[in-house]
């Protein structure tokens, strides 16, 4: 990874310690702290565009967080949720979009409102 997140057990956007779903003890359902695997750019966008994420890309497009962040961020576009967050986890967000675009040679200009607009991600040469 990247930011070396896969040897520090914290949730990427929130920075919380996480614990692996093995670690929890019997009784306990306080899932926010679990630690998961999400999805930077959602998995709908690289299975709607494909040739633009490179399988180099899908790899580094995934960290560890919380369920918290997991479940809050959902099938948001990241840079969407960023406005939600504060500002250094915003930043650190907006810092691995700017990775991923770099992967791919240009900016991957896939608006906000990809959502509703599912036409085709535009990508500007740098």
């Amino acid at each position: 990874m990247i930011d070396g997140n896969l040897l520090r057990p914290r949730c990427f956007y929130c920075r919380t310690l996480t614990v692996p779903g093995c670690e929890f003890a019997p009784g306990v359902h306080d899932l926010r702290h679990l630690r998961t695997r999400d999805h930077v750019f959602p998995r709908w966008m690289l299975d709607r565009w494909p040739d633009v994420f490179t399988d180099e890309m899908r790899t580094e497009n995934t960290v560890w967080c919380c369920w918290g962040c997991n479940s809050d961020k959902g099938a948001m576009h990241p840079l969407a949720w960023a406005e939600r967050l504060s500002p250094p986890a915003a930043a650190r967000l907006r810092h691995r979009v700017s990775v991923l675009e770099s992967m791919v040679g240009g900016v991957l200009t896939v608006p906000i409102y990809a959502a509703q607009n599912l036409d085709q991600p535009q990508l500007a040469a740098v």
